[in-house]
């Protein structure tokens, strides 16, 4: 990531700029802080058997 400001490359912890001391935009996390499970698709009834038989 690089500073808006003056184009100084700043770690993912830097709230301001080693540089040229300007605010570094917020970083936004990419997962949230408790990841909810996906829900799983429904489950289709299964069958008895083959019919006719």
């Amino acid at each position: 990531m690089f500073c808006p400001n003056c184009g100084f490359p700043y770690g993912p912890d830097d709230r301001f700029c080693g540089r040229c001391g300007a605010a570094l935009p917020a970083r936004e996390d990419a997962s949230p802080a408790s990841p909810s499970p996906e829900p799983s698709p429904p489950r289709l009834a299964q069958s008895g058997g083959c019919p006719g038989l």
